[in-house]
């Protein structure tokens, strides 16, 4: 079970019924006070708490692992082990290698501090997380830049959502007598601006 079942949702500072979003801004929050670099002359207290956030953080913030430790909680509280609870023996370096190993929690992290002027590298991971044993990081799979970031003009809806727009776009020239429709997309989101006349505008006057 993870660390003797700590209360990650007291370390974080949210309820048992946090969403992932409020669980996300409140690591934010602690994770910049925290910092080793924004606490020059108590590093030792800050790197302590620093990983014991990001512990909290790399179970609660992954769907898979919060309901793992919530039921690993529940077996607790009955009076039962985490074999009751189908659950395994995490170690707190287990924790952070499973996390970093995360190509999308890794490079958000490091995104985050970075923009913030703060140290969060490979190197850095491993000396304050691994006790600088030169763990390698092993992205399998890691997206590249333009996966991450693809504007509007790349991104081609699903099927059925192309259907639905067609249709949806024949039906309003035939009742607006438009003979063109552009369509713009954001996300999974279609918008487009249309303009009436004063005539046509009013439909029951």
């Amino acid at each position: 079970m993870y660390r003797g079942t700590k209360d990650y949702y007291s370390i974080i500072g949210v309820s048992e019924k946090a969403s992932h979003e409020e669980i996300k801004h409140a690591f934010r929050k602690l994770a910049m006070k925290y910092h080793p670099d924004r606490n020059l002359g108590n590093e030792k207290w800050a790197e302590e708490k620093f990983k014991e956030i990001n512990e909290a953080y790399a179970v609660l913030g992954d769907e898979v692992k919060r309901q793992e430790y919530d039921r690993m909680r529940q077996a607790g509280f009955a009076g039962y082990g985490a074999r009751y609870a189908g659950g395994r023996y995490y170690s707190q370096e287990q924790v952070f290698a499973d996390a970093f190993n995360n190509p999308y929690l890794f490079q958000e992290l490091a995104r985050m501090f970075q923009e913030a002027g703060l140290r969060f590298d490979e190197k850095f991971v491993d000396n304050l997380f691994f006790g600088g044993k030169g763990v390698i990081f092993n992205f399998s799979g890691q997206p590249s830049e333009k996966d991450w970031y693809t504007s509007a003009s790349e991104y081609r809806p699903p099927l059925l959502l192309r259907l639905a727009s067609t249709v949806l776009r024949f039906t309003l020239k035939r009742m607006l007598g438009m003979q063109e429709l552009s369509w713009q997309s954001k996300g999974e989101d279609l918008y487009h601006e249309i303009y009436l006349s004063q005539g046509r505008s009013c439909i029951r006057c």
